[in-house]
Order: structure tokens, then C-alpha cells, then sequence
């Protein structure tokens, strides 16, 4: 394993990353695993397999949030465990027993959360430039920042 993409994502929910390598093989036994925890994986050529990335942290919303209705509490499975938010190795096999050892990181972060923008409004259909005032868990290391509204965006 030589590379991930993307090297990281919010720990609240699960994704996907693509692992980059050599020597790679499309066996029905291909497992991903990150950390401690083993997922599937897809096998896309001799260089590349894409892993499922698992949710470590349970997502959580305020009340006023939640009052919106634009999203319900999440429910997670009873046999669900929360990791702390850091890097986890992520390795392959390809025999489903024995995992390669480079030890290659996946970064766990706390989603970004954004508190005020001005301005707060703007035309439909046309381009504004918004400005984050304050919020919480901004990155810039991983790629980003980039900014959805209303689900579209980047």
C-alpha cells in the first residue's frame, strides 16, 4: 500500500478510499482493513482497490437542527463501538487472513461545523460570495475546504 485517496474523511460517517499499491489481486477473499476494524473491499485493477471506510462516531445534531426536519437522529446498530477521531493504518488482504503491514494513514477528523456566514441570503440563481465567520473543525490539509448549500456545491 503506497497511497490513499482521499487520506481522510469525517469520522461521523463512513466513505470509501481508494487504496493505491502494487502486486494487488482480484480474489473473492479481498478485505480491507482500517484499524481494527475490517471492511469490504472492491477490486479495480493490479494497482488500485477501493475499501469501505467505517464510521467510528455517531453523528449528532442539535435540537434546533433536528426541529428543521431536514434530517432525523441517526440509530446505529446495538453492536456498533466508537473510536477515538485519529489515524488509523488501513491494509489489505487478499487471502481474508494476512494483511499487508505498510501502515499507510487514514485521517479521522470531527466534521466541520459552520455557526455564521454573512451574508446569510442571496439571490436564486445567481453567484454570492459567502464568508465563515465562525464555526468549529475547519481542515485544509486534506484537500478541502469546500462548501455545499442546500446539497449542491463544492
Amino acid at each position: 500500500v503506497t497511497a490513499l485517496l482521499p487520506r481522510g474523511g469525517p469520522a461521523e460517517s463512513g466513505g470509501f478510499t481508494v487504496v493505491r499499491g502494487t502486486g494487488f489481486l482480484d480474489t473473492e477473499y479481498l478485505k480491507c482493513r482500517v484499524g481494527v476494524v475490517e471492511s469490504a473491499g472492491t477490486f479495480l485493477n493490479a494497482t488500485h482497490v477501493r475499501c469501505v471506510v467505517p464510521q467510528i462516531q455517531a453523528k449528532e445534531y442539535s435540537a434546533a437542527v433536528l426541529a428543521l426536519g431536514a434530517v432525523r437522529p441517526q440509530v446505529l446498530p446495538d453492536a456498533f463501538v466508537a473510536y477515538p477521531v485519529q489515524d488509523y493504518p488501513v491494509e489489505l488482504s487478499f487471502d481474508g487472513q494476512t494483511f499487508s503491514s505498510s501502515r499507510r494513514p487514514y485521517t479521522y477528523y470531527s466534521a466541520p461545523a459552520v455557526t455564521a456566514i454573512a451574508p446569510n441570503e442571496g439571490p436564486k440563481g445567481a453567484t454570492t460570495i459567502v464568508a465563515v465567520l465562525s464555526g468549529a473543525n475547519f481542515r485544509n490539509d486534506l484537500g478541502g475546504p469546500f462548501c455545499r448549500f442546500g446539497g449542491a456545491g463544492r
